[in-house]
């Protein structure tokens, strides 16, 4: 662990000298997210975080509850991250990048910074736009033979 340790303080100490942002991200191993036999290990390094005052991200929350073989490169054979989790672990480090401030809110999706009233509206809408039929147009459809199967034209 002091390797570990020594590593991180020399990870921090260059990035505040480039004048970077530091945040460490650990990922889980996907070999089994539900019965995952590391916890001490994220316990151990969140620890070292803490102990530093460095501020972190930990994954493994996030995929608790998924099926490991559709996180992994491949599965049952090699239990790194696919492109899935990838994508995942990029929304989870995103999210968190706003929340602490790291990324400046103007890149923040319009929705996240939508009120729910009017996502609902938003949402109403669409789904009575796409459930309503214009009954010529459906006439049309049927008559050119584009319409359902089975109604002749």
């Amino acid at each position: 662990m002091n390797l570990f340790v020594q590593a991180i303080r020399r990870f921090r100490a260059f990035s505040r000298e480039q004048e970077i942002t530091f945040v460490p991200v650990v990922f889980p191993l996907f070999s089994d997210v539900d019965r995952y036999p590391f916890d001490w290990v994220h316990e151990q390094i969140g620890e070292v975080f803490r102990t530093e005052g460095i501020a972190h991200l930990d994954l493994l929350e996030a995929f608790r509850g998924q099926s490991p073989q559709r996180l992994q490169v491949i599965p049952l054979v090699d239990a790194h991250p696919n492109e899935i989790a990838h994508r995942q672990a990029a929304e989870n480090l995103f999210h968190y990048l706003l929340a602490n401030r790291l990324v400046d809110a103007g890149y923040a999706p319009r929705q996240a910074s939508t009120p729910q009233r009017e996502m609902w509206q938003i949402l109403d809408r669409y789904l009575h736009q796409v459930v309503e039929v214009d009954p010529g147009m459906a006439g049309k459809l049927v008559e050119s033979g584009d319409g359902p199967a089975g109604e002749p034209p």
